[in-house]
């Protein structure tokens, strides 16, 4: 589920929606046999999350150098749990300036994260989704690359037209 209160100074709950919805767009065309599809509103306490959770919300951490992050839980080589968040620190955008990091760019990046596959860190990889480093007012990092659709393939094959792996996400908003 998206929290329902994401949402921080030059972003609202609705750019948010928007910009993870446009995101699992570009991993959903990546020509591999998974999708992303929307699954049913939850709600829980935080702490009391049931396994098979997907969620997708927000802290608050001024030492931490990340701007987002996304845990992922493995039971027996299976994803069983995914949650992202992002760091309400550091101010987002759908149109960012300086002083704000474009919250489409995350979100495609982080999904990539719940599908496997790991941060670049080699500067020649740069203009790709899972390249570490992104900075303020770049929305370079919206599309994916061949590298980036090279490396999900690699995990899960091209498609063949059927969808073998379906990977619910939040409709949000819902609040948790």
């Amino acid at each position: 589920h998206i929290n329902s209160n994401l949402s921080s100074a030059g972003a609202s709950q609705q750019d948010y929606e928007t910009a993870i919805e446009s995101a699992v767009a570009q991993w959903n065309t990546a020509g591999s046999p998974f999708r992303f599809s929307k699954g049913a509103n939850v709600s829980y306490s935080k702490g009391q999350e049931p396994s098979g959770v997907y969620q997708i919300g927000y802290y608050i951490e001024s030492n931490v150098p990340d701007h987002a992050t996304t845990v992922v839980t493995q039971t027996s080589g299976v994803i069983s749990k995914v949650e992202t968040y992002f760091n309400q620190y550091y101010s987002y955008s759908a149109n960012p300036t300086s002083t704000s990091y474009d919250i489409w760019s995350t979100a495609c990046h982080e999904l990539g994260h719940w599908l496997s596959l790991a941060d670049e860190t080699n500067a020649s990889c740069s203009m790709n989704v899972m390249y570490k480093y992104l900075g303020t007012n770049d929305i370079s990092h919206r599309y994916l690359t061949e590298d980036d659709k090279a490396g999900i393939k690699s995990i899960y094959g091209s498609s063949t037209g059927i969808e073998d792996y379906i990977i619910f996400y939040p409709p949000g908003p819902t609040s948790f």
